[in-house]
């Protein structure tokens, strides 16, 4: 049975993310306000504009239907701003939905001029774009890699947050989206 991943796609990098599970050969399908999260296998929260995507999610009624599907206990992956959506995060612009306990600071990585190609502590090629800093995580978050020491790939149960954005580099079976949603 083929799995189908959604992918939230109304603003930031959704296309990036389809483009990477088609090379890496995974079904998906972009997900908007208006289509049954009931017949996925997992779901992708992309990078972007959090305060955008907030905004969106709120005007669209999207936070109750990501949480639920939280629930059913298939993966779901918040890259880069993605997992500001998913981390405790708070602001005047954007509340987290606080299903995964990390807090984090945007741009925690610096400006646009800070961006690019990093090697992680696990020698794993990664993407930084404005890229939020994971401050802290609770004993419930397995952190799975790090960068200069800071975790920089997190898991608690089915939800998966990265501040980097896995659908720009080694589009193989080493891949983020391929070691969660490939199998």
């Amino acid at each position: 049975m083929t799995k189908l991943i959604g992918v939230m796609s109304y603003q930031g990098g959704g296309d990036l993310h389809i483009s990477a599970l088609n090379t890496l050969g995974i079904a998906h399908q972009k997900i908007t306000y208006t289509e049954n999260f009931q017949d996925l296998d997992g779901l992708i929260l992309p990078g972007g504009e959090s305060s955008v995507q907030y905004q969106y999610c709120t005007r669209f009624d999207l936070i109750g239907k990501i949480k639920e599907f939280v629930k059913s206990g298939k993966p779901v992956l918040g890259t880069c701003a993605g997992s500001i959506l998913l981390s405790r995060f708070s602001s005047a612009k954007v509340e987290g939905f606080g299903v995964i306990d990390i807090d984090v600071v945007r741009n925690g990585y610096g400006r646009q001029i800070n961006s690019g190609i990093k090697i992680s502590d696990n020698d794993n090629k990664v993407m930084f774009i404005r890229a939020p800093l994971i401050k802290s995580a609770s004993s419930l978050v397995e952190i799975l890699d790090t960068y200069q020491g800071k975790p920089i790939f997190v898991r608690q149960n089915n939800v998966f947050c990265t501040n980097h954005h896995p659908e720009l580099v080694q589009l193989d079976s080493s891949n983020i989206l391929y070691k969660i949603f490939g199998s």
